[in-house]
């Protein structure tokens, strides 16, 4: 099981991913989209906005994702390969001693 993500990592991945993408996915285009759909337009505009939003902003979200979550993996298993060789060569040396 791992730890639930924090405000810090959606921050970060939002932030990589609306860089690395040619959408602007700002607080601002929220606003409008959401004004739009207040606003009395039809059904299908406002479903049609929503749902270009949604798609532009999960694409965003997992592409920040991975971008973010790749480096920080590499280092944990690194750093998790090195402690568990050394735990296995810790208790390799205790046991020639016995």
């Amino acid at each position: 099981l791992s730890a639930p993500p924090t405000p810090f990592t959606y921050y970060a991945a939002w932030k990589i991913g609306n860089w690395l993408t040619p959408w602007d996915l700002s607080w601002e285009r929220t606003r409008m989209v959401l004004d739009s759909i207040h606003s009395g337009s039809s059904f299908t505009e406002m479903f049609g906005a929503l749902g270009k939003l949604s798609q532009e902003t999960i694409f965003a979200m997992l592409l920040g994702g991975f971008i973010w979550a790749t480096p920080l993996a590499l280092l944990g298993y690194i750093a998790s390969l090195k402690f568990f060789i050394a735990m296995q060569k810790k208790r390799r040396d205790k046991h020639i001693l016995k």
